[in-house]
């Protein structure tokens, strides 16, 4: 969305027309974010192409893009963008009851988008910045039927690291209707300590871990809802809050050098 405003005429076939775009906004549904920049850009009827050009989130972090998108006669359009920032925001999702994955994420790094109107693929290499807080969530039963993933070890017997991975589990809907295009996103992420991780392990009791660490972090969305997470997080601080429902409730500081 926004105005465009061009200068010169478009009907010459193969000549650039120098324009300027007002207020344009687009987003990143999957993330929840919204951007928009006023700028100068380089129109033909087989090109639009754009440098330097400054994008703003919505508290006024910017972001660098240049890039181009070719097209036939505004059909047929692929992408080729590439955006650096030393801070915007990547990510900012509602935390609710159903969501898996929610807060708000500051970061610093680059962005390439590629592909054409039905495959985009947006490729996210960044650094978290201060006021990052990401929320992961656990959902209920019906969703999980069985999941040990919290193991009490004592680290004096031994420092050998064990994982159980879940016995069954269904597929996360994040989307309730799929776009006729497909959009992949890849996020690349190395956590600071100036970000904080909240894992919700049980919603329906409000059972969570707080953790302050850093450590290099994977993770691919897709628009049908399909989310994989990999890497290794190292904590320097932490709290784990477990309640075992109208009978127990204990607060755990977690010692550093625990891993998720």
């Amino acid at each position: 969305s926004g105005k465009v405003y061009i200068r010169g005429p478009l009907k010459n076939i193969g000549i650039y027309t120098k324009s300027y775009v007002e207020n344009v906004s687009f987003g990143i549904d999957m993330l929840n974010t919204r951007y928009s920049f006023s700028d100068s850009i380089f129109l033909s009827p087989k090109l639009a192409s754009f440098k330097n050009v400054k994008i703003k989130d919505r508290e006024g972090n910017i972001a660098i893009a240049n890039g181009a998108i070719t097209h036939d006669f505004y059909k047929d359009f692929k992408l080729d963008i590439n955006v650096t920032t030393d801070k915007i925001i990547c990510m900012d999702i509602p935390v609710t009851a159903d969501a898996l994955f929610s807060g708000i994420a500051y970061g610093s790094g680059k962005v390439r988008i590629s592909g054409d109107e039905n495959d985009v693929l947006i490729d996210v290499d960044v650094k978290t910045s201060d006021k990052t807080k990401a929320v992961i969530s656990f959902l209920s039963d019906t969703e999980i039927e069985e999941m040990n993933f919290i193991n009490f070890k004592n680290p004096r017997k031994s420092r050998k690291e064990t994982f159980e991975t879940p016995k069954k589990s269904k597929r996360f809907n994040l989307m309730d209707e799929v776009s006729k295009s497909s959009v992949t996103v890849n996020l690349n992420v190395e956590a600071t300590p100036n970000a904080e991780l909240i894992l919700i392990t049980d919603p329906s009791t409000g059972d969570e871990i707080k953790a302050i660490g850093s450590g290099a972090i994977r993770s691919v969305i897709t628009d049908k809802g399909e989310i994989e997470l990999f890497g290794k997080y190292t904590i320097e601080k932490g709290s784990y809050k477990f309640i075992y429902p109208n009978l127990l409730r204990r607060d755990f500081n977690i010692v550093p050098d625990g891993t998720i």
